[in-house]
């Protein structure tokens, strides 16, 4: 955690980094799907159960990152970095499914729209 001395409104509790309140932030998304009970979710406990562990993935990655270890940082933006990849390999596929003409127009600006989202996203976390 980490505190600005100059800011007039600095709290007595120091303020979070982005990478420690990013990994808070999905810890409690866990505690809220933990919280689920998987006896009456319709059949879509397996659902749940990914959904906990992409959490968990995503909490331990920032928490490890924000610790300022340098093999978790460098760990953490390889994570990242592999992500793009994959959101390039996506929209290669999705240019290549125009192309053959197998996508209406309509899909296609969804699932770029999504990407682009994903992109943004993840070069956001990567930061400068």
């Amino acid at each position: 955690m980490r505190n600005d001395p100059e800011s007039p409104d600095t709290p007595d509790t120091p303020y979070l980094t982005a990478l420690e309140a990013r990994a808070l932030t999905f810890r409690a998304s866990i505690s809220e799907l933990e919280a689920i009970d998987l006896k009456n979710c319709g059949g879509n406990e397996d659902l749940v159960m990914r959904l906990i562990e992409e959490y968990k993935v995503r909490a331990d990655s920032n928490g490890y990152a924000d610790s300022g270890e340098v093999g978790y940082v460098r760990r953490h933006r390889s994570r990242l970095n592999l992500a793009l990849r994959a959101v390039v390999a996506a929209r290669r596929a999705l240019v290549k499914f125009r192309e053959e003409r197998r996508i209406k127009d309509a899909v296609l600006h969804k699932i770029a729209a999504e990407l682009d989202l994903e992109e943004f996203r993840l070069h956001l976390l990567l930061g400068p």
